[in-house]
């Protein structure tokens, strides 16, 4: 299957070195939402099975589908923060491997809320929140609400989602994320490493 994906270059220079990376902390991604990154976690062991080696905590991520099907590779771009970084054309098996809507993952889990249309859940969290006098993080509601909201998230999954209320459309017009448990430099297929280059003017150079 063929990815593309987006790392530091001290990963990338780990993997030249060790001959694979994995990832073994939260703080790789955001550590302020665990619970959405544990979840999917969950849903890879359930869908593509158990990491290869015990050290591994989190999966890895690539895109599959940057925009649509006719615009698939990201483009060469940095983060905000960002000064430099090595992006590679991977290959992996499709078996290890778990597709996702990028941005269902980055709308509905990151922000902890329910995807689609549940107005008795609505209702029992606004009556929550307004008890406590505000805000309430994803972490802050009572279990069989955290249960419910997350068993909304496997729509993320299906090639051609259907949820009341949210408009959906087919998979070649969506953006489509890939988690996986690990990197082998030899599913490499290319890497190029980007600088920040006179303002926000990116540099690329080859690096394999």
């Amino acid at each position: 299957m063929q990815l593309w994906t987006i790392q530091t270059k001290e990963l990338y220079d780990t993997l030249m070195r060790q001959g694979y990376v994995y990832c073994d902390r939260i703080g790789y991604f955001n550590e302020e939402h665990p619970s959405a990154y544990q979840w999917m976690c969950e849903q890879m062991r359930q869908r593509i099975g158990e990491p290869p080696l015990p050290e591994i905590k989190y999966p890895l991520w690539a895109y599959y589908q940057f925009n649509c099907r006719k615009d698939r590779k990201p483009k060469y771009e940095l983060g905000s923060e960002d000064n430099e970084a090595v992006y590679m054309e991977i290959n992996l098996p499709e078996s290890d491997v778990l597709l996702s809507d990028l941005s269902s993952w980055t709308f509905a889990a990151l922000n902890g809320w329910y995807w689609g249309t549940n107005k008795k859940l609505e209702r029992r969290m606004d009556a929550l929140r307004e008890e406590a006098g505000g805000y309430m993080a994803f972490e802050d509601y009572p279990a069989d609400i955290q249960e419910e909201i997350k068993s909304s998230w496997t729509a993320f999954f299906d090639p051609m989602p259907r949820v009341e209320g949210y408009m959906q459309t087919a998979r070649r017009n969506r953006s489509i994320q890939a988690t996986f448990w690990m990197l082998r430099k030899e599913q490499v297929v290319s890497a190029e490493l980007m600088v920040r280059h006179k303002g926000n003017n990116v540099k690329i150079t080859r690096l394999l």
